[in-house]
């Protein structure tokens, strides 16, 4: 299934850049750096209850805070994009 063909989901780049970016009723919710890593806007409730933490180290948020709801993942294989792709 296409991003793009979802209801109320558009993709496209993010003005005056080459991120290519998922919008979700007009909001960014998510935009892609390179082939290899997508950047997802979570919740703060979800990434609480999640316990999820922001990547350090990365290339391109190099000052992401600790409490950031913003969290990369990289695709390190077909396997690991599949997975989030099915």
């Amino acid at each position: 299934m296409e991003l793009r063909s979802l209801p109320n989901v558009k993709v496209e780049l993010l003005k005056d850049t080459e991120l290519i970016c998922v919008f979700y009723r007009g909001k960014e919710i998510a935009h892609f750096h390179d082939h290899e890593e997508i950047d997802l806007r979570l919740s703060r409730a979800f990434t609480k209850k999640e316990q999820l933490k922001p990547e350090t180290g990365s290339k391109y948020h190099h000052n992401r805070s600790k409490n950031s709801c913003s969290m990369q993942i990289k695709f390190l294989s077909k396997r690991t994009l599949n997975f989030f792709l099915s």
